[in-house]
């Protein structure tokens, strides 16, 4: 054993081994050196093998570019720093080679615009395909063929013969989002990240898509990095929930606590602005001020300028991530305050 995998090993056995992610202090920064944007700052989580963990939070807290970073999806417009340890391997320092081969049959990404990232001038079936025979997951093209079918019969495609044929733009929002997800899972990977997938889904399809991702997670057993800012879509797919803002998790805990027991006061905020059944009119409590701009510079706590509850300790230093409980963390000054403890 290597010095550098005695260290991965060291990183991971904590956990156990039904880990199959473990992100550890990840920075992203675009823009020049001398002024830099810093889109995600010191961000830690795991992934469990058969979970859900949730990156919640508004536009432009740093869940994308966390999730998208994690892939090294950037190249050289970025820089990266931090480990993510994926079945026992640094991707923050892997050769490209090692990465191309990582992505899509180990790590998967499930991008939220399928219109985007779907070949238009391709079949359905024929994307499907290169997946497969990129990765060798089939031996010969007919079984690629055949296999294509199956997957998109797999996601509740109707008719998957004929959508193996078909172009992206003769289907709807739904089933492109469906056979975005058919080449996601094709290789069955260890971990599927799923950046805002529902987005730009009627009510319906989007319970239906998230009821598929749930049914693939049970067969496939893989672990899920949801990103969405939608608390419902957290609350019925998060097993875990680790809350973002201006670029890092502020709290971090099991989704019924975290939804339940709100620790942080943006937690807490962007709970109460939730509508509900039955609200009069005008009862919804916004939250005050706007949200931190990416990279932008805050002395002290980046949500002290939003928050009821900022005391002058507040002001002078970016809190940590704090325990307060079994399996559950904020990164607040008034931490043991807010959640009950003293």
């Amino acid at each position: 054993m290597t010095s550098t995998d005695l260290a991965v090993d060291q990183v991971t056995r904590p956990y156990g081994s039904d880990v199959v992610l473990d992100v550890r202090d990840l920075h992203t920064e675009f823009g020049p050196r001398s002024q830099p944007i810093r889109a995600v700052r010191g961000v830690d989580f795991h992934l469990t093998r058969g979970r859900t963990l949730v990156l919640l939070g508004e536009s432009g807290s740093g869940k994308s570019v966390t999730a998208r970073s994690v892939m090294r999806l950037y190249g050289g417009s970025a820089r990266s720093t931090g480990a993510a340890i994926l079945d026992g391997r640094d991707l923050m320092t892997a050769p490209e080679y090692e990465l191309r081969a990582a992505r899509g049959r180990r790590l998967a990404l499930v991008p939220q615009d399928p219109s985007g990232a779907l070949d238009p001038l391709r079949t359905i079936g024929s994307q499907l395909r290169e997946v497969l025979r990129q990765h060798r997951m089939v031996p010969s093209r007919t079984a690629a063929k055949a296999r294509a079918v199956e997957l998109l019969r797999l996601v509740g495609i109707p008719d998957p013969g004929r959508v193996a044929k078909a172009y992206p733009h003769q289907l709807s929002g739904g089933m492109r989002q469906r056979a975005s997800i058919a080449i996601g899972v094709s290789c069955e990977p260890s971990v599927l990240i799923a950046d805002e997938p529902t987005t730009a889904l009627d009510v319906t399809v989007q319970a239906q898509i998230l009821e598929l991702f749930a049914e693939l997670q049970r067969s496939m057993h893989m672990a899920i990095l949801l990103v969405t800012h939608d608390v419902g879509v957290a609350e019925q797919l998060g097993d875990r929930i680790a809350v973002m803002y201006a670029g890092r998790i502020v709290e971090n805990g099991p989704a019924q606590q975290v939804l339940s027991e709100p620790a942080h006061p943006y937690t807490a905020a962007l709970l109460a602005a939730l509508p509900e059944a039955g609200i009069a009119r005008g009862a919804l409590k916004p939250i005050p001020g706007r949200a931190a701009m990416a990279g932008e510079e805050i002395s002290g706590c980046p949500f002290a300028p939003r928050c009821e509850r900022a005391t002058p300790t507040s002001w002078l230093a970016d809190p940590p991530l704090v325990s307060i409980g079994p399996d559950r963390s904020v990164a607040c000054v008034n931490a043991l305050a807010i959640s009950g403890r003293s």
